[in-house]
């Protein structure tokens, strides 16, 4: 009769070493694209295909939340900040193609095409992040392969589809299926101000005037 100790340390054994194998072939290196125009071209083509000017007229609200009192609100700015980078990149994060620090390079397609290889070199919360976009004919992404420092594996894929438009303008990509895993965005609002998804107040406004007097008031 085995024991349960030594079936259950075996088990973890064979788990960790399908899990390295799995991890070593499905791991693929970060492509070396070629920086200049065509890549710059590129990258307005996908702003413009995702219509980003409707994007700059797009407010975003804060939800179920509260003004802190200035000396317990450092921490959690500073964790709202790193949400908001890493829900900004599921939202639109076309925005960012050409901020300070980003590099865009083309890399060639099987099918004769190029791919649109964005590295963030420093700035946001995790510098050296990359991600290389596939787009269709019209320069609306389509996928995104990732090289990211909280993620394992190289070259893991997100699709882009499903794209809806906001009453804004703005378009939305609401599901990504990456592998077995599907994100889905819901419940997704724009306006041309911030009281268009407020009910006509402004829940920053207390920041804004210095009063931490609730903005019902």
């Amino acid at each position: 009769m085995k024991s349960p100790l030594r079936t259950g340390f075996l088990t973890v054994i064979v788990l960790a070493i399908l899990i390295a194998v799995s991890g070593w072939i499905l791991h693929e290196e970060r492509p070396v694209g070629e920086e200049g125009p065509a890549a710059d071209a590129l990258a307005r083509r996908i702003q413009q295909a995702v219509n980003l000017t409707t994007w700059e007229q797009t407010g975003a609200a804060l939800q179920d939340g509260l003004p802190l009192p200035p000396e317990a609100a450092t921490e959690h700015v500073q964790t709202a900040w790193r949400h908001w980078i890493n829900d900004q990149f599921w939202l639109n994060p076309f925005s960012n193609l050409f901020t300070e620090g980003v590099e865009r390079s083309l890399v060639p397609t099987v099918d004769g095409n190029h791919s649109l290889l964005v590295t963030f070199t420093r700035g946001g919360a995790t510098p050296g992040d990359a991600y290389l976009l596939s787009v269709d004919a019209d320069g609306l992404p389509t996928a995104w392969k990732m090289w990211v420092s909280i993620l394992p594996l190289g070259g893991l894929t997100a699709s882009w589809e499903d794209w809806i438009v906001l009453e804004s303008g703005a378009l939305i990509s609401q599901p990504h299926q990456i592998g077995p895993i599907a994100l889905r965005l819901r419940k997704i609002a724009g306006g041309s101000v911030l009281t268009d998804l407020a009910s006509g107040t402004d829940p920053f406004l207390p920041l804004l005037t210095g009063s931490l007097a609730d903005p019902a008031q």
